[in-house]
């Protein structure tokens, strides 16, 4: 599989602030945000692109059929064999739920490299906004195509990419 020369490490630096990780599964297990599309959101903004609802709207349409045909049910599978399935004992299942999180982490990467090659950062709006500012704009637009976001949730998600500092 090829890796895109961009947007994988910087959301695994994203990712791997303690503050984000838990910010977006909370918006993703409490509206349905994709927490994939919340780090395209921050990449974009990190870069000095702007993603307003309409935006938001064909990036979570052009990707749709992948989350809702592979990440879901992988995810979903995961999280089921976290804490064993009957009759199976938990240390016995638990190798192949490390399986399914590498191929849970593989279909997001996938997803990710492909919203990245979609939506060119050549070919979505600059802004003159301040990066955070920027980051918090782009959230706050898929906030709104889903109908609002939790503001614990977005300060925090800020606040991570904030702490990544600037690229």
């Amino acid at each position: 599989m090829t890796t895109s020369p961009t947007i994988w490490p910087y959301v695994l630096k994203l990712y791997g602030i303690p503050e984000f990780g838990p910010a977006g599964i909370a918006l993703q297990d409490s509206v349905g945000a994709d927490v994939d599309i919340l780090l395209f959101l921050c990449f974009l903004a990190d870069r000095g692109r702007q993603a307003g609802r309409d935006d938001v709207a064909r990036i979570d349409a052009s990707i749709k059929g992948w989350r809702e045909t592979v990440v879901k049910p992988v995810r979903a599978l995961r999280r089921q064999l976290k804490d064993g399935i009957a009759p199976v004992p938990l240390a016995v299942s638990d190798a192949i739920r490390n399986i399914v999180k590498n191929i849970e982490l593989d279909s997001e990467r996938i997803q990710l490299e492909t919203l990245e090659r979609e939506f060119a950062v050549d070919g979505m709006k600059p802004s003159s906004l301040e990066r955070i500012a920027l980051a918090r704009q782009n959230v706050m637009a898929y906030g709104d195509y889903l109908g609002g976001f939790a503001e614990p949730s977005v300060a925090a998600l800020i606040g991570a990419f904030a702490k990544l500092g600037a690229k």
